[in-house]
């Protein structure tokens, strides 16, 4: 178990010194990332909460196509079969929801 811990650490230093805009920003933007995803899942947990499970998983269905859409326009990210096959099944979900 330590020893996974210790892979996934150096792995993680040899990607910041990979990455092209420094060690730093490398690091402020996994801590706002995850800061920021910490946010959507409290919201989510909110919706749940006050409102109805319904909406949730619409909104979930709804934001999972927009990170992926997003990501291939903005990251340049490749787009792959397995990609636009999550994407269809996604909007299919959020259609049988809405409906």
């Amino acid at each position: 178990m330590l020893s996974n811990v210790m892979a996934y650490y150096q792995a993680l230093s040899r990607e910041a010194a990979h990455f092209g805009l420094g060690e730093t920003k490398y690091y402020l933007v996994l801590s706002f990332a995850a800061v920021l995803w910490q946010c959507f899942f409290l919201g989510a947990v909110g919706v749940i909460s006050c409102v109805n499970t319904l909406l949730a998983g619409i909104l979930i269905a709804v934001f999972i196509a927009m990170v992926e859409v997003l990501a291939v326009i903005f990251l340049h990210e490749n787009s792959s079969i397995e990609k636009g096959m999550a994407l269809v099944l996604c909007l299919w979900g959020l259609t049988s929801y809405s409906y």
